[in-house]
């Protein structure tokens, strides 16, 4: 299984950007201040509910860009038969959710994602 597209919608200070991804290598590069280390940030946090600091969805208000009420990461995770999508939204009220599902509508746990990754 690998991350084969996200979608970053007002996560710190990324307005919006789509990124694929390779099944193989993949290289995210530019200048400083150019978001490469929020959009890695972003995807762990929709994948993993929690940011590099751990504070999951204890403290999500200040991850949504400035001046923006809300914000969004949509994952898809690719398998050799079925891709997964993984939604995270988040607020400035401090909620945030998540919904997984297959492309045949199954759903899925958020454990069962963490393991995918983790191994």
């Amino acid at each position: 299984m690998f991350i084969h597209k996200v979608s970053i919608n007002n996560f710190k200070n990324i307005h919006h950007v789509n990124i694929e991804f390779d099944e193989h290598l993949n290289k995210i590069s530019g200048n400083n201040g150019a978001w490469k280390s929020s959009a890695i940030e972003a995807i762990f946090f929709s994948i993993m509910w929690a940011d590099y600091y751990g504070r999951g969805n204890k403290d999500v208000s200040e991850l949504v860009t400035k001046w923006q009420d809300k914000g969004s990461i949509t994952t898809t995770l690719k398998d050799t038969d079925k891709q997964y999508l993984v939604e995270r939204s988040f607020n400035t009220k401090w909620d945030s959710a998540v919904k997984i599902t297959a492309t045949d509508g199954t759903k899925i746990s958020a454990n069962e994602v963490k393991q995918w990754i983790s191994s």
